[in-house]
């Protein structure tokens, strides 16, 4: 339908069965122009035309990203028209995503599939791809950060993020649309939006909404169930950091002032400020767990009880590539618990 993205492919797959099934068939041509769709769905046709005996070509008309690169892949000869294109990008969900480790490790294989079946059907490298997938240099990565932007800006408003990774990425782009004339250009040509985005608005992790537009002050008055006695750690990372142009949080206390305003008590440990290796967990879960155990390590030797952060992928790093030993939390649910908002608040 012309209203909704995800395209549906799930009866495609008997379709397939009975072309490889029927005698009046000699072979299969794949027209693609996709806009994105079921990614399970779309594997799964792409492994049936794959193991098809029947002669197969792919066509690529048009647009074509996510599952389409599989499905283009799929067929023994596969062909794009000179006006096409095809947008290599990490796997990504709209609607509402859980923040649940669950999620990520869904993300996770769901890419592994992806990038293993494009390589194996494919003459490209699964390094290449990935640089691919991961490359700074287009606008494409840029795109739906500017569109909050700009509808945060039309709305006369701050855009607030809650994600480490979220405002990593949102703040550095709304500083290329602040800097660089070509990103600008051609962000904004792409984009064709009733006003021209320059970068006007302000992006404001939560944290400093606590801090500078709430107060710490404010925030302790307001805590019901002070966490006193609670050691607790701090861990930064290195996307609320870095690159300090852009993040602005140099020698970073923010989360140490939160955890005294929630009345409990901040431990300072040596890696606090270290990446965490999130960012090799597909590639090379053990050299993630391997750093992750160091964080935890270092801040248990100090005498932590409990480490929080702001980055969803930190959390699900040093909770699920360590020992377990040390619990790890989201801010704010420390911050619920404090104001006596948890799950049990009525």
């Amino acid at each position: 339908p012309e209203n909704v993205k995800t395209t549906k492919y799930e009866h495609v797959l008997p379709l397939l069965a009975s072309v490889e099934e029927s005698e009046e068939v000699d072979g299969l041509l794949i027209l693609l122009n996709t806009v994105g769709g079921d990614i399970e769905a779309g594997l799964a046709i792409a492994e049936l035309i794959a193991g098809m005996k029947k002669p197969t070509v792919s066509l690529v008309l048009g647009g074509g990203h996510s599952i389409g690169i599989p499905l283009a892949v799929s067929a023994r000869r596969s062909m794009i028209v000179p006006t096409a294109s095809m947008t290599v990008h990490p796997v990504r969900m709209t609607g509402l995503v859980v923040g649940a480790p669950q999620t990520y490790q869904y993300f996770n294989r769901i890419q592994e599939q992806i990038v293993s079946f494009v390589t194996k059907h494919s003459k490209i490298s699964k390094q290449r791809f990935l640089d691919y997938m991961m490359a700074t240099d287009e606008i494409a990565t840029r795109l739906s950060s500017v569109r909050a932007l700009a509808a945060a800006d039309a709305a006369g408003q701050e855009l607030v993020t809650l994600c480490s990774a979220c405002h990593h990425v949102i703040k550095r782009v709304n500083g290329d649309m602040q800097r660089s004339d070509d990103i600008r250009t051609k962000v904004n040509n792409y984009l064709q939006l009733d006003v021209p985005y320059e970068g006007q608005t302000t992006v404001l992790h939560y944290l400093e909404v606590l801090r500078d537009r709430i107060g710490w002050d404010a925030v302790a008055a307001k805590v019901q169930n002070p966490l006193k006695g609670k050691k607790i750690g701090a861990y930064y990372g290195c996307l609320l950091l870095r690159p300090s142009r852009e993040m602005q949080f140099d020698d970073p206390t923010i989360l140490e002032d939160f955890i005294r305003a929630i009345g409990a008590e901040p431990v300072y440990y040596g890696m606090r400020n270290e990446c965490c290796g999130g960012y090799t967990t597909i590639e090379n879960r053990a050299c993630a767990s391997k750093q992750a155990q160091k964080i935890v390590g270092s801040a248990k030797a100090q005498g932590a009880e409990l480490l929080i952060t702001a980055c969803p992928l930190c959390l699900y790093n040093l909770s699920q590539n360590t020992d377990g030993a040390l619990p790890v939390r989201y801010f704010t649910e420390l911050l619920a618990e404090a104001l006596g908002v948890g799950e049990d608040a009525e």
